[in-house]
């Protein structure tokens, strides 16, 4: 594990980064090149539906007074703005539950959603067609994050303006807010006292569980393949068929068992396709397996600031 912890500077470290290329657009209509499923699996689909999924852990169950804020899924529209998004729902996600902590309530407002359009306009760590959620967070850590909504509910100093149709390219970085919002940008800014990172094979399931169950959501990588796009709910189990499509940052937000002919552990995933995708916009996906190297590519989070 590598700790980026306070004091004056970042020193060097040993992250693989990561780049996503591509981003994993996903329009909510008509998922990329669609492909027949043949998948065979050890519980062909025609015997799924006798499965039972249990959710074991989830963090918007956990801490209840962050279930509205846990439970929003943002739309990254035609920007590849994934390596963005994740970092800033996991932060937003975590101050909720840091303040719940101390028991603090945190209302469901722009206050309290901070800024994916900071992090993609302001960083060096990518744009609308590649980027890198570790240098994301660094950049979080050195520079803080405003507030900002998502393409729907809008509001806070930078709210999130791609939606799903038209072009987008990477916005000039504003050093004041870019909506109405009576804080200054500088002064909405919020910061992380520690930012956490694993790489590789010092990836386990068993401390991604651990630090899930603590403290909250979590940013992985995930390799998207063309089925993902067109999955629409139970566990998804890549099939044999499918066709890599570029690596994705996503957050984990829970695990759960499915029970079939016998027990399939699963993560339970917030993604950033928007509430279309899947199911309301979350995912369940293998887990302890690897599953589109999920357990294998990426794993950070941090402590905020409260």
């Amino acid at each position: 594990m590598k700790l980026l912890g306070g004091g004056n500077g970042i020193s060097d470290v040993n992250i693989p980064d990561i780049h996503v290329n591509g981003g994993g657009v996903f329009d909510g209509e008509s998922p990329p090149d669609p492909i027949e499923d043949n998948k065979e699996d050890e519980h062909p689909r025609d015997k799924r539906a006798d499965c039972i999924q249990k959710n074991v852990f989830s963090c918007s169950e956990k801490w209840t007074g962050c279930a509205p804020i846990i439970n929003r899924v943002h739309h990254q529209g035609r920007c590849a703005s994934c390596w963005a998004i994740a970092p800033s729902t996991v932060y937003t996600d975590r101050v909720c539950i840091e303040r719940a902590k101390k028991k603090q309530s945190t209302p469901n407002n722009a206050s309290y959603i901070f800024s994916a359009l900071d992090i993609l306009s302001c960083s060096d760590a990518g744009d609308c067609v590649e980027g890198s959620a570790y240098k994301a967070w660094l950049w979080l850590k050195s520079k803080g994050v405003c507030t900002g909504g998502d393409n729907v509910n809008k509001g806070g100093c930078k709210p999130y303006p791609f939606t799903k149709s038209g072009n987008a390219a990477k916005p000039k970085c504003d050093s004041s807010c870019t909506a109405s919002w009576p804080t200054h940008y500088f002064s909405d800014k919020r910061h992380i006292s520690r930012l956490y990172a694993w790489g590789g094979n010092s990836i386990t399931a068993q401390n991604i569980i651990k630090e899930l169950e603590a403290n909250g959501p979590v940013v992985v990588i995930l390799k998207a393949y063309s089925d993902l796009y067109a999955h629409i709910g139970g566990v998804y189990h890549k099939s044999q068929d499918a066709v890599f499509r570029t690596n994705h940052v996503v957050s984990i937000v829970g695990h759960g068992i499915e029970v079939c002919d016998k027990e399939y552990p699963y993560w339970i995933i917030k993604n950033s396709w928007g509430t279309e995708f899947a199911e309301s916009g979350f995912f369940k996906i293998r887990r302890g397996v690897n599953e589109c190297d999920i357990e294998n590519i990426h794993f950070t989070y941090v402590t905020p600031r409260v």
